[in-house]
């Protein structure tokens, strides 16, 4: 998922402006404003002829493993997102944790050869959640893809900054690190049931909006079983858990009217998984675009249809006075529902799981881990839900 990363100005001959990208991104949809970029004029002076043109996302094409596993670099933006919880192994102390990579390309056009070009960016959130201390620790980083320690490979996932990874090894299993003096971690992810990727949407074409190019290559790994070690506060725990992974790639996903989603990844405690989401309108009117689906323990795909959707609880940032509805019930409108799942109440871990990345991304939105309950009020599923455009809208 802290706080406008201001790349100094550099000034280029009599005219050009090197003035770097404020960026604003999150995931698992994800934002994107180039809001310090160089205006026209500025490129045509610094780059006479040339253009950035940034692939489409085609209904028609096929991701294809391991290749889609690793970076797309010629599309606009592109993220590796895991959320998870943890549980002490000795207590049983419950913990959040977020680690996502965004890989942005700019509007500044390639061949420039200084590996400080902003042309092509690495942007990643790193949060812990203690909910014992009602603390939610996080750290945020911006770098060129040229600098010292920065990684990502085609082919596989493979993405690193100094002291943070995540990769993927032949045997489909994830490793991620962390080492900031605060927190950090080093675990170990494996597939459990239908090891697959879960294409989402129709063959992993995604839409977001009510146009056919306001779309993403969407695929996600639900049901990780977490094994490792958490650092926190000079200490060091032995840890269990279970992880949700999504990776999109697109170059245009947002329509100009939405103010931003509600997104939940949810693995049930049956095997099963749930993908929910909304794209808000800015007006406040209908949702522009919503998705509902389940996959089943055996890998099959269930789309749900819209979910009806009631706001429990609200928490209001006092970091960013931004309101976020932290407690939401979920319940599909279709007759008869799935098994189970007459309703979804996902409730936070703790209110306070706000990342506030104004000082480098410009932006702030809530990524908090929450528990699913039944009508009973029994716990059937571990999750995170994601809100953004509460702090303000989003451009992408």
């Amino acid at each position: 998922m802290t706080k406008p990363l201001a790349f100094p100005d550099v000034r280029c001959g009599r005219r050009g402006w090197l003035r770097g990208a404020a960026l604003a991104v999150a995931a698992p949809g994800l934002r994107v404003a180039a809001a310090m970029e160089p205006t026209r004029a500025d490129r045509a002076a610094l780059f006479p002829g040339s253009a950035v043109a940034y692939p489409e996302v085609l209904r028609e094409t096929r991701l294809v493993f391991p290749r889609d596993y690793g970076a797309h670099p010629d599309f606009r933006i592109e993220w590796w997102y895991v959320t998870g919880w943890l549980f002490d192994r000795a207590d049983r102390r419950p913990w959040g944790f977020q680690i996502t990579f965004f890989r942005i390309r700019t509007s500044y056009p390639d061949g420039n050869p200084s590996r400080f070009s902003p042309g092509r960016l690495m942007v990643a959130h790193a949060a812990l959640v203690d909910a014992a201390a009602k603390r939610h620790p996080q750290r945020e980083r911006v770098a060129n893809l040229g600098s010292a320690g920065v990684r990502l490979a085609q082919g596989d996932t493979d993405c690193a900054l100094p002291g943070w990874t995540l990769s993927r090894s032949a045997d489909d299993g994830y490793r991620t690190t962390v080492r900031e003096d605060e927190f950090g971690w080093r675990l170990a992810l494996r597939t459990r049931g239908a090891a697959a990727p879960w294409l989402q949407g129709e063959d992993g074409f995604q839409r977001k909006g009510p146009l056919e190019s306001q779309a993403s290559h969407y695929y996600s790994r639900p049901q990780l079983q977490v094994t490792g070690e958490l650092d926190v506060r000079a200490a060091t725990r032995a840890v269990d858990g279970v992880a949700w992974l999504d990776h999109e790639w697109s170059s245009t996903v947002l329509d100009p009217r939405a103010a931003g989603w509600d997104w939940a990844g949810l693995n049930l405690h049956d095997g099963r998984a749930i993908v929910w989401y909304r794209i808000r309108a800015a007006d406040d009117g209908p949702a522009l675009h919503t998705y509902f689906a389940l996959r089943e323990v055996d890998g099959g795909m269930r789309v749900l249809g819209e979910a009806a959707v009631t706001v429990d609880e609200t928490w209001v940032s006092g970091a960013t006075g931004s309101r976020y509805p932290v407690a939401l019930t979920l319940a599909p409108r279709e007759a008869p529902a799935p098994v189970g799942i007459g309703s979804l109440r996902l409730r936070p871990l703790i209110p306070n799981q706000e990342i506030d990345g104004r000082q480098i991304t410009g932006v702030a939105y809530w990524e908090g881990a929450v528990r699913v309950l039944d009508d009973g009020d029994r716990e059937i599923g571990l999750g995170y839900l994601e809100l953004t455009g509460y702090h303000r809208n989003f451009r992408l």
